[in-house]
């Protein structure tokens, strides 16, 4: 069975450049993700009707650090409004914005890990029906 097939009720999490995976995981089942993360990374600028329309069924998380330059939500805006247009919940969320200063590329293994963890884990219980 593709492994796209057995992610039923998971929240997918990609980082950087494998962070499309997840968000090609969601246009491939077809249902039965729960929920999207992306650490690290841009966003999709060509995007189809279709695929706004699959990825507007599961709430997507976007993630940056302090290095992402001075308008980091920049990159992510078209699809953001797409999601947004086709009903869907996406949230752009950049770290120092939120009082986590320091994170490398790597954030999840700097010394903010936890308080990057707790940002995460609050976004799931606000966003993901389990």
């Amino acid at each position: 069975m593709p492994i796209w097939l057995q992610t039923s009720g998971a929240i997918l999490v990609g980082h950087s450049q494998s962070a499309g995976f997840p968000s090609q995981a969601v246009l491939k089942a077809k249902g039965g993700i729960k929920g999207l993360i992306q650490l690290e990374t841009g966003c999709f600028s060509n995007l189809t009707d279709e695929q706004v329309k699959a990825l507007a069924e599961v709430p997507i998380l976007v993630v940056v650090g302090d290095y992402m330059g001075s308008n980091p939500a920049a990159a992510c805006a078209k699809e953001m409004e797409q999601i947004k247009a086709a009903g869907g919940d996406i949230t752009f969320l950049s770290l120092p914005d939120v009082g986590i200063k320091g994170s490398t590329h790597m954030f999840m293994q700097g010394k903010e890990n936890i308080k990057v963890a707790d940002v995460l884990i609050d976004w799931i219980d606000n966003h993901v029906d389990r």
